[in-house]
């Protein structure tokens, strides 16, 4: 359980990043 929450978790993060990423190029144009 402990490994998959942190599975999850890290997915979360990356997902986070990702959308972010996404945000800054649109609010460019």
């Amino acid at each position: 359980m402990a490994v998959e929450d942190a599975t999850v978790a890290h997915r979360r993060f990356l997902q986070r990043e990702v959308w972010g990423m996404f945000g800054q190029r649109i609010t460019e144009f």
